[in-house]
């Protein structure tokens, strides 16, 4: 489990990388704040679970949510998502418009 956040004005982006290296990539998932999580990301912002096998990020504040177009789970070698390698995952949040915008959470991750 870790906490993360981030800020953006322009495009933000935000690498972490694993305690230690998996044997396969998981599958990201991104449990927007307010909403659902799916099957596989069982936990909560306060608790973070994941079935083996999936990266669970579990957003607890966003500011300025209006103005956030969309955030990205990312392989941060290949820079494509939503996807994460075997040595961690990037978020990438972009906002609508100049200004600030906001978010923190946490996640988890298991290895199949």
């Amino acid at each position: 489990m870790a906490k993360s956040s981030m800020g953006a004005q322009q495009d933000c982006k935000r690498r972490d990388l694993l305690p230690r290296s998996l044997a396969t990539a998981p599958i990201a998932h991104f449990v927007a704040y307010g909403t659902a999580q799916p099957l596989e990301c069982p936990g909560s912002v306060d608790d973070p679970q994941t079935l083996p096998g999936h990266l669970c990020v579990y957003e607890n504040y966003r500011r300025w949510v209006s103005n956030t177009r969309e955030m990205i789970i990312y392989d941060p070698v290949t820079e494509w998502g939503p996807a994460s390698n075997r040595f961690g995952a990037g978020l990438d949040l972009h906002p609508n418009d100049p200004g600030t915008v906001s978010s923190q959470g946490t996640w988890a991750v298991t290895a199949p």
